[in-house]
């Protein structure tokens, strides 16, 4: 069913939640949801265990106190956040989700999309703005629950034609990638992505990859991204910040070949 309308919890309560989701083909629309928690939460144990599939929150504003506005658990799937005001980030769990022409802030929240909990990194992040005013990655996934090729975890994570405004005076990188299994299952599709980073007096790196000695990733799509406003006389800018990459099989080996160009 199609919900409507303006939620909101305890503000003394740290477990409290907005709108908790389990089930499928849920669609909340044009709601301000805030929880001292989470604004919005798709699975868990909290509204009974199961697969939370096909639900869709679509222009609402999501806000949230100490955590994560809209969240993800690992049972959810083929659910959509779409065209929200997300406040204070996301967590990104399960398998096949999108995240599609949202605007998000940072606040408060450590990053502004955390993935934990994947059962696939197959998931679609396209189109949307990304409002980096405080220090942390656009996209992370690096802990062991996320790309360790011991949980079997495989699939593509597509990161495309989204937006990310940067007004911090700090070099930074947006997007985090660990690898730390030895099976190369995982891939990435980055392309058409704009940053606009407002202080050229420093560096930003789009993607960031680090991985153990022995790992490797399956396959590395890194094309059409456009950095606007950068300081072309501090360095060059490849798009890759390689860290302990030269120890791994898959090797990235010509980084003019995936430049972002300086507009």
């Amino acid at each position: 069913h199609a919900d409507v309308g303006k939620y909101s919890t305890d503000t003394l309560s740290t477990q409290s939640t907005g709108i908790a989701v389990s089930g499928q083909y849920n669609k909340v629309i044009y709601s301000y949801s805030f929880g001292d928690r989470h604004g919005v939460s798709v699975g868990g144990g909290f509204a009974g265990y199961g697969v939370d599939r096909f639900n869709i929150f679509e222009n609402n504003t999501i806000s949230s106190r100490t955590n994560y506005s809209a969240d993800y658990h690992g049972c959810a799937e083929f659910n959509t956040l779409k065209d929200n005001n997300i406040m204070n980030g996301i967590t990104l769990a399960g398998s096949n989700n999108k995240i599609i022409g949202n605007n998000i802030y940072k606040g408060s929240a450590t990053q502004l999309i955390n993935a934990e909990s994947l059962v696939s990194l197959n998931h679609i992040i396209e189109d949307n703005i990304f409002h980096v005013n405080t220090v942390g990655y656009v996209v992370t996934a690096t802990g062991a629950g996320c790309l360790n090729s011991g949980t079997n975890i495989a699939g593509t994570l597509r990161f495309i034609n989204n937006e990310i405004i940067d007004t911090l005076a700090v070099d930074q990188t947006y997007l985090y990638f660990i690898n730390q299994g030895s099976t190369p299952n995982h891939s990435f599709d980055i392309r058409g992505n704009i940053l606009r980073k407002t202080n050229t007096s420093y560096q930003g790196w789009l993607l960031g990859i680090s991985v153990v000695s022995g790992s490797n990733f399956a396959n590395l799509i890194l094309e059409g991204n456009h950095y606007l406003g950068a300081n072309t006389s501090i360095g060059t800018y490849s798009g890759i910040n390689k860290v302990g990459f030269p120890n791994v099989a898959y090797t990235i080996t010509s980084a003019t070949a995936m430049a972002i160009p300086v507009d």
